[in-house]
């Protein structure tokens, strides 16, 4: 702390999170195949409970500006919770000879619980901090239902989609005695075409509308601290958010990609600033802003370098404008960013091959903070050992350049990061194919698992 340019005291701060968590994930597929004309069922029920047993210390030393050891706040915080989610889909492909036809529906069922409590020490005992302990529970459910067509005229392919979703969700908070209901429909269509030309190469261009709802810590009031004098909580009255996205692309003889994106989001979220009610601590909340504006254009331009060499470089610049909002103070950031990526595949000896990935993407906004530029290097050789078996040493950020460097966009602090995560890793692996197709097993996430 400083007054008139002068030093007044130093605070010193420690934060001790311990965070074991619990993961379990079941799921049941079906497939049903109608006839030979391609047309079939598919339908899949998942079942994900996920569990953490938070536990943080927070220790603040403050001292004069001679240096002298004034006193020492220290809070301790305990934070138990559980997600449990349950969903069931079912997709019908039904291939016509003048449209193809694609309907489906989705339930899904999220509860989020959370009994969190947090103490100060005072005089050797552990005192409950009332505004920092409270029962927060989240239940929300989602039925959802869509159908779609597409049908080719000539070398001109149509597809028209629409999908519904009513959405039924309740926030309580037992101490602060908060309690909220949401009960919504919401409606997004989308539509695309695309015209194949003769010499290979096509233009495709598609318009949706898409929702983005918060993930649930984001709706969670618990606090995460910084240090003593900045901390991240939730927002219980967060709404989703919802974009429209205009996109074009051309493919150049079937090889070279190019692509445009704009999207416009309501209601964006992101990060606010402000002060906390002493009027010296600063929190960072989840909150939703007017407007998100971004364009995006990408490239994919493979080449061969030589019969044993290939190469593909991917480019993407974008440009991004919204606006932030701190205490009482309002106002709009944009920037323009770029990033690019080198993946090469090198063949080498007679056995061996090598994946090389570079990697560099520029400065750019991420809510009220400005990134650093980020550059690492991945490298992997594989090895034929014999027919069917391959060994293959990777090693990932081989430099150990990856930072994650940031600062913020604020006038109530000068806050800055500057972290080094654990990215710098070596796996080998053996692999063995005992004949026929290799199957992916692996399943993509739900929108809910997404938001854990």
């Amino acid at each position: 702390m400083a007054g008139a340019g002068n030093l007044l005291s130093n605070v010193y701060s420690t934060y001790e999170l311990t965070e074991p968590y619990h993961y379990d994930a079941y799921n049941f597929d079906y497939l049903f195949e109608i006839d030979s004309a391609g047309k079939k069922i598919t339908a899949d029920a998942r079942y994900v409970s996920y569990r953490n047993y938070s536990d943080a210390l927070m220790t603040a030393d403050h001292y004069g500006a001679a240096g002298e050891s004034l006193f020492t706040n220290v809070i301790r915080t305990h934070q138990p919770g559980s997600i449990k989610i349950k969903s069931v889909q079912a997709d019908a492909e039904l291939p016509f000879d003048e449209i193809n036809l694609k309907t489906g529906f989705k339930f899904a069922e999220v509860c989020n619980d959370n009994n969190f409590h947090s103490e100060k020490l005072d005089q050797d005992q552990y005192i409950e901090i009332e505004d920092m302990t409270d029962h927060f529970q989240y239940s929300e459910k989602i039925i959802a239902g869509y159908i779609s067509g597409s049908k080719s005229i000539a070398k001109i392919s149509f597809d028209l989609g629409f999908r519904i979703e009513h959405t039924i969700s309740e926030i309580d908070l037992a101490n602060a005695m908060v309690n909220r209901s949401n009960n919504y429909t919401s409606f997004f269509p989308n539509f695309s075409a695309s015209h194949q030309f003769q010499d290979d190469s096509r233009i495709n261009i598609a318009v949706s509308k898409r929702i983005n709802r918060p993930a649930y810590s984001g709706l969670n009031p618990v606090r995460w601290y910084n240090d003593e004098y900045f901390y991240f909580y939730g927002n219980p009255d967060l709404v989703p958010e919802t974009a429209r996205l205009f996109t074009t692309s051309y493919v150049l003889s079937n090889k070279y990609i190019f692509n445009m994106e704009y999207s416009k989001s309501s209601n964006y979220i992101s990060r606010r600033l402000s002060y906390d009610p002493n009027g010296v601590t600063i929190r960072s909340q989840s909150a939703n802003f007017r407007n998100y504006d971004r364009f995006d254009f990408n490239t994919v331009t493979p080449l061969k370098i030589s019969d044993s060499w290939g190469l593909q470089v991917l480019t993407g610049v974008n440009y991004i404008f919204y606006p932030i909002s701190e205490a009482d103070y309002q106002s709009n950031l944009q920037q323009w960013a770029w990033n690019l990526s080198l993946q090469q595949q090198v063949k080498f000896l007679e056995h061996y091959s090598a994946d090389i990935s570079i990697k560099y993407t520029s400065s750019e906004l991420y809510g009220v903070y400005v990134t650093g530029d980020v550059f690492f290097i991945d490298f992997g050789v594989k090895r034929t050992l014999i027919k069917g078996l391959d060994a293959v040493i990777a090693v990932n950020d081989v430099f150990n350049s990856y930072r994650e460097i940031g600062y913020s966009n604020s006038r109530l602090t000068n806050y800055y990061y500057n972290e080094k995560p654990d990215s710098r890793r070596v796996s080998l692996t053996l692999r063995y194919n005992f004949g026929g197709e290799l199957v992916n097993s692996g399943k993509k996430k739900t929108e809910e698992q997404q938001r854990l």
